[in-house]
């Protein structure tokens, strides 16, 4: 089989998590599913990154555009979201989950992010001049 860490599952063109329900889907029809491989450099990140999140700095492209290997990386150290592809520093729970370890994530979250209400919840609830750089 396939070690699971290696593994990404996809409907379509969205990656399903572990808690995503298939029943629902199924209900509607058949499901176009594919199962793609990480690559060995994929692979390395996302076993790191858990214990030193900072080493996205030193990631290729695509382990920064890897929403896992990201989500592992800002859990570790929030800082890592300045490390992030750009579009993961526009998607809403990677910043949350960055700004549960530092204000200073905001700094790095996308621009749109910025007015959204729970996002600067977040960033206050830890820093309160992060109001300033909230989104009217």
């Amino acid at each position: 089989g396939v070690p699971e860490g290696t593994q990404r599952l996809l409907l379509g063109d969205v990656e399903l998590r572990s808690c995503s329900p298939l029943a629902p889907l199924m209900a509607e029809g058949g499901l176009d599913l594919a199962l793609v491989r990480r690559t060995p450099v994929q692979v390395v990140f996302l076993n790191r990154v858990g214990q030193e999140g900072m080493l996205l700095s030193k990631a290729p492209p695509e382990v920064r555009a890897d929403r896992d290997i990201v989500l592992a990386a800002v859990r570790q150290n929030g800082a890592a979201l300045r490390y992030a592809s750009e579009e993961l520093k526009g998607d809403r729970e990677v910043v949350l989950a960055a700004l549960d370890q530092t204000s200073q994530a905001m700094d790095f979250a996308a621009p749109e992010l910025h007015s959204d209400r729970d996002v600067v919840l977040a960033a206050v609830s830890i820093d309160g001049m992060k109001l300033i750089r909230a989104a009217p």
